[in-house]
């Protein structure tokens, strides 16, 4: 699935690559026509949980290259794991936007979706999840300074 996904970014990125519309970059064409395709991909895989794996990977892997809509589209598979009951998706998906709005400052959000991704993960006994949780949660109250309560998150994923 993802060979097809890159060939499919390959062939929309060479035909936008001669289209200057209105000013808008071949770039931001090509991100846009990647969301579409995980779009698609997303619907496509609806409640299998390999598919759903794979369509999470598709958007972190492909970060980068969907800019701003990365957080939109990881949104849109947040909502729709917790529409067909999908937890390690959720958990996963929580988690790695907590870590991009970390890396934007937005550490209050950052906190949440980390929190909430614990809570399953707590849930489902996930100790490699766990231990990414609490060490993301150290992480967002590190860069506040908070280092006080930052501390017992280290501590705790140092002990898993």
């Amino acid at each position: 699935m993802i060979f097809l996904l890159k060939q499919t970014l390959i062939l929309i990125s060479l035909c936008l690559a001669s289209y200057n519309l209105k000013g808008v970059e071949p770039d931001s064409l090509a991100a846009y026509a990647l969301r579409d395709s995980i779009r698609h991909e997303l619907q496509k895989a609806n409640t299998n949980p390999k598919s759903l794996r794979t369509v999470l990977v598709a958007i972190s892997k492909n970060r980068r290259s969907l800019k701003k809509l990365y957080k939109p589209l990881m949104e849109e598979y947040i909502n729709h794991a917790k529409s067909v009951n999908f937890k390690p998706g959720l958990m996963e998906a929580l988690d790695r936007l907590g870590h991009r709005e970390r890396q934007e400052g937005n550490y209050s959000k950052a906190i949440e979706h980390h929190l909430q991704s614990l809570a399953i993960a707590t849930e489902l006994a996930d100790s490699n999840q766990l231990a990414y949780n609490y060490s993301n949660l150290g992480q967002a109250y590190r860069r506040q300074d908070y280092n006080t309560l930052a501390l017992p998150y280290f501590h705790k994923a140092l002990e898993i």
